[in-house]
Formats: structure tokens, sequence, C-alpha cells
């Protein structure tokens, strides 16, 4: 264990430490509310300094750190604003720590960080619909034909709407293309939610990650990316929102979304996996024809970003399924 509160005589400095951890995270609570464009960058760092908390805290000086954050929070945003830092972010990141403190490794602490996520964003959800009849889907979509109408305006006194008229494009048609896009994007309001929360785990643990490291702590510690590989009951995640996809896709109706915002969510993290697959495999080639096939691949996938973004998607797919680079049999032949 690391922690300074685990070394007798060193109370003081316990002490002093998780005043500043309290201190640190409850001033960037207030920022977050402060400045709301930053709003994921600053959470990613809240939950980042409550994950090097735990390293060298107990459980129950975590819980009254979360306690002052979220007194931090109610004091500028009220409940609402409580549940909703905590739903997206707080949880997740207070799970971790916990968990960090219990001295579970990297691996198994961001499997429950992302649990932590998809568990708290859902209850939230599940109020917002419960409460106002809606998780803000329809607020959306108005928002987003507002904001087109407002830029159409401007493209029409500019001229530009001319431009498109030449080229066959009627401003109806435009209007007609933006509103499906609104549609569709407004539909995927709950992937977004998701996404956030996900993403923000993986960063606030690869973060707190590096700086313990640094520190020589031994906590926290990965395998190299290239040996990462995607648990396998995420690829049946994957398939079973591929099924109600098409299962829907002809009429577009709620098993399609379904489908569609389950694949949103999947598709980039069996990217993630599937280009720790690929890197495994240039490893392994020797330097100057690797050097080539990497030149290739990046031309590739700029000119072809759509297929480059499935060829990753289902390398990482059926690397979890067939484990390819073999790398379950190695660990189940060191147990």
């Amino acid at each position: 264990m690391d922690g300074d509160y685990l070394q007798p005589g060193n109370q003081r400095s316990a002490i002093v430490r998780w005043l500043l951890y309290s201190l640190a995270t409850s001033g960037l609570c207030l920022l977050m509310n402060q400045m709301p464009a930053l709003t994921l960058l600053l959470a990613i760092a809240w939950g980042v300094l409550i994950i090097l908390a735990g390293i060298f805290m107990k459980p129950w000086s975590l819980l009254i750190m979360g306690l002052i954050n979220g007194l931090a929070l109610f004091w500028q945003t009220g409940w609402a604003g409580v549940v909703y830092y905590a739903a997206f972010w707080g949880m997740a990141a207070y799970v971790m720590a916990l968990l960090v403190s219990r001295g579970l490794n990297y691996y198994r602490v961001r499997t429950w960080g992302i649990a932590a996520a998809i568990v708290s964003i859902s209850l939230f959800l599940l109020v917002m619909y419960l409460s106002q009849g809606s998780i803000g889907i329809n607020e959306m979509e108005t928002g987003l034909n507002q904001m087109f109408g407002e830029n159409l305006k401007a493209y029409e006194s500019a001229g530009l709407l001319d431009l498109y008229a030449q080229q066959g494009i009627s401003k109806q048609q435009l209007i007609t293309t933006f509103q499906g896009v609104a549609h569709g994007l407004a539909r995927h309001l709950p992937a977004i939610y998701y996404l956030q929360g996900i993403v923000a785990v993986f960063f606030m643990l690869l973060i707190a990650s590096n700086l313990s490291l640094r520190r020589k702590l031994e906590r926290l510690i990965r395998r190299p990316y290239k040996m990462e590989m995607m648990p396998w009951p995420l690829a049946w995640v994957v398939i079973t929102g591929l099924s109600f996809w098409l299962w829907g896709y002809g009429q577009k109706n709620s098993y399609y979304y379904l489908g569609s915002n389950i694949l949103t969510v999947m598709v980039p993290l069996a990217c993630y996996y599937g280009l720790a697959a690929l890197t495994f495999k240039l490893g392994e080639m020797q330097t100057s024809p690797r050097r080539w096939v990497i030149t290739i691949l990046i031309i590739v996938s700029v000119v072809f970003l759509p297929s480059a973004i499935i060829f990753l998607a289902l390398s990482g797919l059926f690397d979890s399924l067939l484990d390819f680079r073999k790398l379950r049999m190695g660990r189940e032949e060191k147990k």
C-alpha cells in the first residue's frame, strides 16, 4: 500500500493531503459550473484528483471529501446540479477511487468505473423521463432546427443559397435534409450521454495512472496498449445492437434507434480495441515494411474514414471473440 496514512507518525501529513485534495476537487466543482464550455475537461480533471486521492486515503476520508464536493455543487447549482454532475462523472470517479483505495488493479477499476457511469446515467435518464416525460430529445431537435433556421437566414442574406441553387440544391431540399439530420441526431442523445461518461472514465483513470507511475507508486499499473483486448461480453453487446438496428431498419422504429444508440456507444470502444490489435500486429513486422504499411494505412484512413472505422471496429470485435493474438490463452497459461 502506498498511502502515507498507513505509515505511523504521518497523521498530520495525511490530514494536510486530505485538505488539499478536498479544496482542489471542490474548486473544480465550482469551475465546472462557471465554465460550461469546459465542463468535460474540468470533469476529467476532477475525476483524476479523486482517483489519485484514492491512492492515499481511506474510504471514509474519500466519502467525506465527496460530501464536501456535493456541498460545493449544491451551493452554486442546487440539487439539480448535484444530481447532474454526480450522475455523469462524480459517481464513477468516486467508485474508482474507493476501489483504488482497496487495492484493485487498473482493469477491474476501469470496468467498475464504466459500469458505475452507465448505471448512474441510466438512473438520471429514468428520473428525467419520470419527472418531465422526456429526456431532452424533442428539446434538442427543436433547438437544432432553430439554430439551422438562423443560419439559413444568414446564408440567404450572404447569397450562399444562390450557389446551392446553381448546383441543383433548392432551399427546401436543404431544410428537409437538415431536419432529417436533426431528427436522427436528437434520437441519439442517450448514446451521447453514455459516451460522455465512458470517455471521461477512460481518461480519468489513464491520466491518474500516468501521474501515479511517474511518482513510482505501485498502483494503477497497466499493460502496454497493444496488449489490450475487448472483454468478450462486449462483443455480444455489439451483436445485440446490430440485431436491433437491422430489425427496425426498414421502419426506422424504436428498435432501429435502440440498436443505433447501442452501436453509437460500442463502435468507438470496438475501434479502441481494434487499434490495439492492429498495433500488436504491426509490432510483429520488420521495421522497413512496417513504415510503409503505417503510411499506407494513414492515407487510406484519411481518404476512406468510414471504411477505416468499420475495419477497426470489426478487428476489435473479432479479436475479442476469436483471440487472434492468443492473449487470453497466454493469461490462462500463467495462472
